[in-house]
């Protein structure tokens, strides 16, 4: 039995919607790979959680500040990259003697878990509070 090429070209359009249908009677047999990774993503929470401190990194106090007494907090917002790590520090209080300085350098120094959105690691923002004492030297929140 030969089929012509006509005869083919008329039946491409009912074969099309006899697959169609009967892959969307079983669609777990059917999803490609990217189809697949996409019903999970879209699956995930779409939420997001925000980065969180791992290793905390305590600045030293400095001379001045030590001989002046100075005491007071530091507030700092950290960048964040995907791996944890902080990328800028931009000191929204400070308190001067050379302490916002130190509490920078200390801030590059703290890892983080990465914020998350959906299930993926994404760049996050942080704002941490930084308390010099001088009984205690300083401490981190």
């Amino acid at each position: 039995m030969k089929i012509s090429l006509i005869k083919l070209i008329l039946l491409l359009p009912l074969l099309n919607y006899l697959l169609i249908s009967f892959a969307q009677a079983t669609p777990h047999k059917f999803l490609t790979p990217r189809k697949y990774f996409e019903k999970k993503v879209q699956s995930a929470p779409k939420y997001y959680v925000a980065p969180r401190a791992v290793i905390k990194v305590a600045p030293k106090y400095t001379a001045e500040a030590l001989s002046e007494g100075v005491e007071g907090r530091v507030i700092l917002s950290l960048k964040i990259n995907e791996l944890g790590q902080v990328t800028s520090v931009r000191l929204l209080l400070g308190l001067g003697f050379g302490l916002d300085r130190v509490a920078k350098m200390a801030a590059f120094k703290w890892k983080f878990r990465p914020a998350m959105r959906a299930g993926v690691a994404v760049p996050g923002r942080k704002t941490i509070k930084i308390k010099f004492i001088i009984e205690g030297e300083s401490i981190s929140k």
